[in-house]
């Protein structure tokens, strides 16, 4: 672990206490939907408080990466997968993407629109690719 388990506690695990973060993940949304831009402008306390870490929010947030529990934001789905509810590290994702400018990681100049657009492959993991949900809990990616 990256981060101590106090500060795990304090910063990510009330994430899963929020029954509204203000926005949803759909197939062809606009691919910088997170908790950091939900659709009614105003990101959660809890968010900002993230935000306000700076660059010590990314250990938390690496750790994060594997928490398979699941939050109250909605994933639509699509042709293939059915909607479900999104797991936590999916929503630390969307952070660590937020708070990363790497060339290595997001694509310059890039205008496309949906999930996965911008962010070079070898670095993206979609809501979906988590297996086998169940309402508190997915397994690990597939």
């Amino acid at each position: 672990m990256l981060s101590t388990r106090a500060e795990y506690q304090k910063y990510i695990d009330p994430m899963l206490a929020v029954n509204d973060f203000g926005v949803s993940y759909t197939e062809d949304g606009a691919a910088d939907a997170t908790a950091f831009f939900p659709s009614d402008k105003k990101p959660r306390e809890l968010v900002l408080a993230l935000v306000h870490l700076g660059q010590k929010s990314v250990p938390l947030l690496i750790d994060c990466l594997t928490d398979t529990r699941v939050t109250a934001i909605q994933f639509g789905g699509n042709t293939i997968s059915k909607p479900m509810k999104v797991p936590l590290g999916y929503v630390c994702f969307g952070h660590l993407m937020g708070t990363t400018k790497s060339t290595q990681v997001h694509a310059k100049d890039c205008a496309d629109d949906g999930l996965g657009a911008c962010v070079n492959e070898s670095f993206y993991f979609r809501p979906d690719d988590y297996s086998r949900c169940w309402p508190n809990v997915c397994l690990g990616l597939g």
